[in-house]
């Protein structure tokens, strides 16, 4: 059963509107450890259009060259850290949506990325379809947002 907004958002929406083709989807995976990056990046491109970085520096030169539908970020790197790319991508690109990664099972942490405008957070090790159902819900909620973003716009033109 889906939780309450989701089946709002499919009814509002209709199921049609929100089924774009997953391959249609761009999904940027950001990790430090090359092994979970070659993981979530086979996994998911069956399904997604998929570019990996090794780190938030390499990510933020990818993100202005290319358009992303969701950042499946480790948090702690070296360098500029998850938590920080987070926050440039929220500020920088508002459509795309942040699900953070991290070892660290510390409530805090979850906490923090959260406040950092994170959709979700999940820990490792994780269960591959853990990451595909955050990823579903995720995408939800974009099409969702940018549905209310056009909505509003349309709504505006009509009444000015």
């Amino acid at each position: 059963m889906l939780p309450f907004w989701e089946a709002l958002a499919l009814a509002v929406i209709g199921v049609d509107e929100m089924a774009t083709s997953n391959k249609d989807v761009a999904i940027l995976i950001i990790d430090d450890e090359e092994p979970i990056r070659r993981l979530l990046a086979a996994y998911l491109s069956d399904s997604y259009r998929c570019v990996a970085a090794g780190s938030a520096h390499e990510a933020m030169t990818l993100l202005s060259g290319s358009s992303f539908n969701l950042v499946l970020s480790d948090i702690n790197m070296p360098g500029t850290s998850g938590t920080e790319l987070c926050q440039y991508v929220n500020k920088a690109y508002p459509d795309t949506v942040v699900i953070m990664v991290s070892g660290m099972t510390d409530i805090t942490f979850a906490i923090e990325a959260m406040r950092q405008g994170a959709f979700d957070y999940i820990t490792k090790p994780f269960d591959l379809g853990q990451v595909q159902v955050s990823i579903d819900r995720a995408l939800r909620y974009q099409a969702l947002g940018l549905r209310n973003v056009f909505t509003s716009s349309r709504s505006r033109k009509r009444s000015g």
